[in-house]
């Protein structure tokens, strides 16, 4: 009898997450940090962005804000980007787990965490593990 509060999760559903993981890096890469026409979220960002004039407290604020901002995002979208790379290598590199069961919910979690050591730690972006 299936339990209301176990996730199921299969080889099938383990390769659609890792062709989500994909299109999305990809996504990311495509739709976002790569360079195109128009406004960009990096440091060309102040250029699109004219308030009026600098001279003008509220317009300098402005200026400034994007100057800051622009290069904040597209250096923390490019960490995302990695971590997306490297989450997916990992998902692929751990795949032969399903050699072992058909379904993750009849592994333990630390049956798993002990048979790939590399998912736990301070990876993908240095949070807490697992």
């Amino acid at each position: 009898m299936a339990n209301d509060h176990v996730i199921h999760f299969n080889k099938d559903d383990y390769n659609k997450l890792i062709k989500m993981i994909g299109d999305d890096q990809t996504d990311l890469e495509n739709s976002v940090l790569k360079p195109g026409r128009g406004m960009m979220l990096d440091d060309k960002l102040p250029t699109f962005v004219k308030p009026g004039s600098a001279d003008w407290t509220p317009a300098g604020a402005i200026h400034d804000g994007c100057t800051a901002f622009g290069p904040s995002v597209a250096e923390k979208l490019g960490r995302v980007d990695d971590e997306l790379v490297e989450f997916g290598k990992l998902l692929k590199k751990v795949s032969d787990v399903f050699t072992d069961c058909d379904d993750l919910a009849s592994m333990s979690a630390q049956d798993f965490l002990d048979k790939y050591p590399d998912f736990q730690g301070g990876g993908l972006g240095g949070g807490g593990g697992g």
